[in-house]
């Protein structure tokens, strides 16, 4: 049976349930459900900020979590989160490296009350229960085997930045299984972390072309 043939004969909330784990997190067209996005500089222009809109802040956080508004859509390859770090190196996570922190970016869509739909780059933290996450992301990727039938299933990794006592930072490789995907392991470690929201980036849609109106052969509309 050829790869094609075993993805076709997943069921659709197998599919769905994949795809969720491979983003670490359960997306969601409104509120605050996100899908990891990818590293890179914050720099799409003039940005405001607004207190509406603004996503709850996590429990025991000292006041309403800052949201900026910025003009435009999110240039592709950017970070969608305000004051991502665009500079840490990216490798395996060494033994010398002992992590206190860890920011997070996650992307989705923020229904904003009065304003409408909006793309939202929300930047997270968590400073304690490290210890499993660090453990799961020294685990050995496994070894491809020749023959293995994987589904055709593409993982979006999570967007994640260790931060050291010292400063210093690191875009960590995921470790993987035989078929590429992500350890669960990491992605498990991930989800149960305790995260405060620090902001919310909202970037607006691209608006859509007008739809001509249809007209009657006399030339009055129907």
């Amino acid at each position: 049976m050829s790869n094609r043939r075993t993805w076709a004969a997943l069921p659709a909330a197998a599919l769905m349930t994949m795809t969720l784990l491979a983003t670490g997190c359960a997306a969601a067209s409104s509120g605050s459900g996100h899908a990891a996005s990818g590293p890179g500089p914050v720099a799409a222009g003039p940005a405001t900020t607004s207190g509406s809109g603004s996503a709850p802040a996590a429990s025991g956080s000292p006041g309403p979590v800052p949201t900026i508004t910025t003009p435009g859509a999110l240039p592709p390859g950017q970070a969608a989160c305000a004051n991502w770090p665009a500079g840490a190196k990216k490798g395996p996570l060494p033994a010398s490296f002992v992590p206190v922190e860890v920011l997070r970016c996650l992307t989705g869509t923020k229904q904003v009350p009065g304003k409408g739909l909006y793309l939202a780059g929300t930047l997270e933290r968590a400073t304690s229960d490290l210890a499993p996450l660090v453990t799961a992301l020294r685990t050995p990727s496994a070894h491809a085997q020749r023959g293995l039938m994987c589904p055709m299933l593409a993982m979006i990794p999570p967007q994640i930045v260790l931060v050291a006592k010292d400063g210093s930072m690191l875009i960590p490789i995921f470790p993987v299984e035989r078929c590429g995907t992500i350890v669960p392991a990491v992605l498990a470690a991930l989800n149960a972390m305790p995260w405060q929201t620090v902001s919310v980036r909202l970037f607006s849609f691209p608006q859509p072309a007008a739809t001509p109106t249809a007209m009657s052969p006399g030339g009055a509309n129907p």
